[in-house]
């Protein structure tokens, strides 16, 4: 598997995204707005596109929580590739 440009990425799976030279500052969604500010943010992150018909902007990537809410909008990605499979053990 191999970084591929944010354009080609479908958009009807969970992906793994990311960007050139780390996450954008700031990054105002998820963990980093509950304390952990001390955490460094991921280089990457799984994500969903969700459609124009869900939101006001055209569309945008969002990383989901455990228990199926929003984190929030990634900002503009400039990379994704497929999620690996599981273990199988």
């Amino acid at each position: 598997m191999t970084w591929q440009p944010i354009e080609t990425a479908p958009k009807d799976v969970w992906v793994l995204v990311s960007w050139k030279g780390g996450l954008p500052e700031p990054y105002e969604n998820g963990p980093w707005d509950y304390g952990m500010k001390d955490v460094p943010p991921p280089p990457a992150m799984t994500a969903l596109w969700r459609p124009s018909e869900y939101c006001d902007d055209g569309g945008n990537w969002r990383s989901y929580s455990e228990d199926g809410g929003f984190y929030g909008e990634i900002p503009n990605p400039t990379h994704w590739m497929p999620l690996p499979e599981p273990p199988r053990e």
